[in-house]
């Protein structure tokens, strides 16, 4: 029942929403970075938000869900208020901070170790639990920001995340974690139906905007902090870098990048990696699927390695060889492409 709830409210609300957006500003107009062929509203993290609140009034109570959807609903405020009127890097930073801070302080969603990153022992961070926590969950909510430029990309990354962490914890009978995560799997269904370029859809009906990706970002980190830390912990650390590695991989490699270019970590560009492998000739279908099979790849490593009981330090050291190998691939390609003439493919393609 909480799926269907989430399915049916997030179509519901995000099709009244997508009539109503087109005499305000939440509706995206082609230009700068933005390729996409027409004006697009921007109303699907509304939806979500509308969807998942809906199915979460069905979990049962031993989840703090006050906090969960006081958080989201933080980060959905913050991007609402970047897509009606784009604000400094500061103030969304600002903003995430407070939002993180929500998380830990109202939810008690805190990283307090690492697991068996460097040894057979837990790797305990002590006061730095706070701290790292802030910091990871602005790092995940930025990765989901960074991967919403073509129609489907971010969803389903998301979706496919939130089905592996439900995926493992129904095997280890943690039902009260897939309560919770049925919500988020319904809402972002139904967001992607209308997302997607399938059947006879040739664009996106609705983007998530801002306010989508800051809220879905905000639900990764929740999920893959929850699912890793204490006695009842369902994967390790190391298994939630597998499960979201392409998402992560990309948005390191544009942190590392852009201040090395000497621009700001912030600034968008078209410089991803979905941007490099469209210019190849790739189409946004085609784009999209070598995506999902990559993150598919990843996720079957992650949770094979939970079930094979692969230490975390060889799991660790394996992410930082494929993390490598990514660094490696994408600077190959951009001398590539570097090297032969090309159309301009922009944040959103």
């Amino acid at each position: 029942m909480p799926v269907i709830a989430a399915f049916l409210v997030t179509s519901l609300v995000t099709w009244m929403l997508k009539i109503a957006a087109a005499g305000t500003r939440l509706v995206q107009a082609p230009g700068a970075h933005r390729r996409h062929e027409s004006a697009t509203p921007i109303v699907g993290g509304l939806g979500m938000f509308a969807g998942a609140a809906a199915g979460w009034l069905w979990v049962p109570g031993q989840i703090p869900m006050l906090a969960l959807m006081l958080a989201a609903g933080l980060a959905l405020v913050l991007g609402l208020w970047d897509d009606l009127r784009p604000r400094s890097h500061y103030a969304r930073f600002l903003g995430q901070i407070a939002a993180a801070g929500l998380m830990v302080g109202a939810g008690g969603v805190v990283l307090t170790d690492l697991g068996q990153l460097v040894s057979e022992s837990q790797l305990f961070l002590g006061k730095w639990s706070v701290p790292l926590t802030i910091f990871a969950t602005i790092g995940v909510m930025n990765a989901v920001n960074m991967s919403d430029g073509m129609d489907g990309l971010a969803g389903s990354l998301c979706l496919l995340a939130v089905m592996g962490v439900g995926a493992v914890a129904a095997v280890g009978g943690d039902w009260l974690k897939v309560a919770y995560l049925g919500p988020i799997a319904g809402a972002l269904l139904a967001f992607l139906v209308l997302n997607l370029r399938i059947g006879t859809q040739v664009r996106a009906q609705v983007f998530m905007g801002d306010a989508g990706s800051l809220f879905l970002g905000l639900l990764m980190a929740w999920m893959f902090i929850d699912a890793s830390q204490g006695v009842d912990r369902v994967i390790s650390p190391v298994t939630a870098l597998w499960l979201f590695a392409l998402p992560l991989c990309d948005a390191v490699r544009s942190l590392i990048r852009r201040p090395a270019q000497g621009q700001s970590p912030f600034q968008a560009d078209s410089s991803h990696y979905h941007h490099h492998l469209r210019a190849c000739g790739l189409s946004v279908t085609q784009t999209l699927w070598v995506s999902l099979l990559t993150a598919l790849l990843c996720s079957g490593i992650g949770i094979w390695g939970v079930y094979a009981e692969v230490p975390d330090r060889f799991m660790f050291a394996g992410f930082l060889g494929v993390f490598a190998l990514y660094l490696g691939g994408m600077e190959y390609l951009v001398r590539v492409l570097s090297n032969r003439p090309q159309r301009v493919i922009g944040r959103r393609a």
